[in-house]
């Protein structure tokens, strides 16, 4: 087992909690919806120079200052990113979640390489290994994280692209950014990450961390506290919005026949409205697609306060 204290810098704090569900306000949201909302919810309330300015010499600095030399009186060694700082450019954030001590020696091998199968190795530590792998007939470099940390790296990945901007990262991360807001990786990124994310759970250890720098930089990396957004992202939900048990999912235009059911609710319409479905009064708080059947159909709302409106749904197979 490698220390933790080499790696992504767990503190020891008291016993973590796992949060059981994700948070209601991404109940029904999918897709390029469901990252904004991630997004607006964990921003960080202060950047990194303004953390050091405001804690001075306390202990927090020694930890988690990328300016200040690196780790107190750990020679050869100094703080690196996980999302390479070679794929940024000026505008891009240093945030603490993306800060780790590194060796001199590995940072050397590392380079800026992508996350991947090192084939033909040029460096191995029997912690990190770095290298090349065929791409078409191409030599292509890439490093291989520790195993034990895998899972860490995936979710910093996730959570980067997702609280900043992954446009400012692009080209020089082209194996695994595609350019784009969302999805944001490359289907090599999305496999590779999600590979890692899914054999390498979270730990109490990784959510000390989350805890510590929380307490310092005012935002949690979500994809920590629920692992299972990443799925709804890049995974196998990727075609699915939130269903949260026990809450009613917002209104969206598709459903499938197999849905369970469609909630007669909607964010823009008033909680008091009646509602007719095809021109036929709805006394229940939903309906189900499969008795409705196949096709568009009408939806149409009015409310006590005088707001009336009309939506269309589509159900496919």
């Amino acid at each position: 087992m490698i220390p933790k204290a080499i790696l992504p810098l767990a503190l020891m704090l008291p016993p973590a909690m796992f949060p059981a569900e994700l948070p209601t306000q991404f109940n029904g949201l999918g897709g390029a919806a469901l990252r904004a909302a991630v997004a607006d919810e964990y921003a960080p309330s202060l950047q990194v120079s303004e953390v050091i300015d405001m804690r001075g010499g306390c202990d927090i600095t020694k930890y988690f200052d990328p300016f200040g030399g690196g780790v107190v009186d750990a020679t050869g060694w100094h703080y690196g990113m996980i999302v390479p700082d070679a794929w940024m450019d000026e505008k891009s954030p240093v945030d603490m979640y993306n800060l780790l001590m590194i060796s001199d020696e590995t940072a050397a091998a590392r380079k800026d390489y992508p996350l991947g199968t090192v084939e033909n190795p040029v460096y191995d530590n029997r912690i990190w290994r770095a290298g090349t792998t065929a791409v078409a007939g191409l030599p292509i470099g890439f490093y291989e994280p520790p195993v034990d940390y895998r899972g860490d790296f995936a979710r910093v990945f996730f959570y980067y692209v997702t609280v900043h901007s992954p446009l400012s990262l692009a080209p020089r991360g082209y194996t695994m950014l595609d350019g784009t807001v969302y999805p944001a990786f490359t289907p090599y990124g999305m496999a590779v990450l999600m590979d890692y994310h899914r054999s390498d759970p979270v730990s109490e250890d990784e959510m000390r961390r989350v805890d510590m720098i929380a307490s310092v930089q005012g935002n949690r990396n979500p994809f920590v506290d629920y692992p299972v957004l990443a799925e709804y992202l890049w995974g196998d939900r990727m075609d699915k919005s939130v269903e949260i048990p026990g809450e009613a999912v917002p209104l969206r235009s598709t459903y499938r026949i197999s849905d369970e059911r469609i909630d007669l609710v909607s964010s823009y319409v008033p909680a008091d409205a009646a509602w007719t479905v095809d021109g036929k009064s709805m006394n229940a708080a939903f309906i189900v697609p499969a008795r409705l059947g196949k096709g568009k159909h009408q939806l149409r709302y009015t409310s006590p306060s005088g707001a009336a409106g009309m939506l269309t749904i589509n159900i496919v197979e």
